[in-house]
């Protein structure tokens, strides 16, 4: 499946066994988005997972989900239709001495936790070591406040 099959595809493992049949475990990748696929007891696993990959990267988008009031942000597989299921909350946590960490913005889709970020608070002055974390917080979507 690797290099004849499935030009997306970028792993997998096959298996058998008495009580689960034919397995297969593949992963693939289109776009920036990965996808895993894993059958059990399947006598024509290889069309079905190609099948699978081509319904999940035509069906799912990477949605950046922003948080306005913080302005942190997640990416995360959604359809059309759950884009507008998606949300965030952000929770403060009650503040106290020399702690960085003053809160978090949660995301959902629907009531179902999808991810989450960490708001920190940024240092009266900043330091090397901390504008280096900066830097990194800001590619990893973690934006400080």
């Amino acid at each position: 499946m690797l290099t004849r099959y499935y030009e997306h595809s970028t792993g997998g493992k096959t298996g058998y066994t008495k009580k689960a049949g034919r397995t297969l475990v593949s992963t693939a990748e289109k776009d920036g988005m990965e996808l895993v696929v894993v059958t059990i007891n399947d006598p024509d696993d290889w069309r079905d997972h190609k099948n699978l990959f081509e319904w999940g990267f035509d069906e799912y988008r990477l949605t950046k989900l922003k948080q306005p009031e913080t302005g942190t942000s997640i990416i995360y597989p959604l359809t059309d239709k759950e884009k507008k299921a998606a949300h965030s909350v952000t929770y403060m946590l009650k503040q106290q001495e020399h702690q960085q960490q003053i809160g978090t913005d949660v995301y959902y889709l629907d009531k179902t936790r999808i991810g989450s970020v960490p708001i920190y608070t940024v240092p009266e002055e900043p330091t090397l070591a901390g504008t280096v974390k900066q830097v990194f917080d800001e590619i990893a979507g973690v934006r400080l406040w």
